[in-house]
């Protein structure tokens, strides 16, 4: 546990650090020292801090309930501090440590930096979007263009109707010149 990649912690049931991997340094900058004696929320944004404290509340919930497997974990996608002031993206997987009795004593938790991904992922979001707007840009001018088109057939019709209609005035005008002539 000393040299993954990930950082795996573990917190007692009042969310106390009991446990931090060293990469917790690699990740967000702190030393373990310092990490162990902060509160785990609040390193955590606003709206990933009530996420937390949401799941916490319902595999308490779930645990109290007995519908809970003792085996089973969770898995939430927060954004925190770095001591630097940066966010960074985590997924982070939890599952109850049990003591001999079974019943829950503490928190074991593995952070994964999934920073890059989420960027990635708001990237592919950004091109979709400026692809659907030129899409729709694009549909929008092939609209307009068929519209004036079809104006234009329209009236080159009304046209060649008219310019039917005066050849055979014309012709019917030389026939009667010629008869009476």
């Amino acid at each position: 546990m000393e040299t993954v990649k990930d950082v795996i912690w573990t917190v007692d049931l009042d969310l106390k650090y009991t446990y931090v991997s060293p990469s917790v340094t690699k990740v967000l900058g702190y030393t373990v020292e310092e990490i162990m004696v902060m509160n785990p929320m609040s390193s955590l944004t606003p709206s990933s801090r009530e996420r937390v404290i949401k799941a916490f509340q319902e595999e308490l919930a779930l645990e109290a309930s007995g519908l809970m497997d003792k085996y089973a974990s969770r898995t939430e996608e927060i954004e925190r501090y770095r001591k630097d002031g940066s966010t960074c993206w985590e997924q982070i997987t939890t599952t109850f440590l049990r003591g001999n009795d079974g019943s829950p004593i503490g928190i074991l938790g593995i952070s994964d930096d999934i920073t890059e991904r989420k960027q990635m992922e708001k990237e592919l979001r950004q091109a979709r979007n400026e692809l659907e707007k030129r899409v729709q840009e694009r549909t929008e001018d092939l609209t307009t263009l068929n519209e004036k088109l079809l104006l234009e057939i329209s009236e080159r019709k009304k046209m060649q109707e008219a310019l039917q209609e005066s050849e055979q005035r014309l012709n019917l005008k030389r026939l009667h010149h010629n008869i009476l002539g």
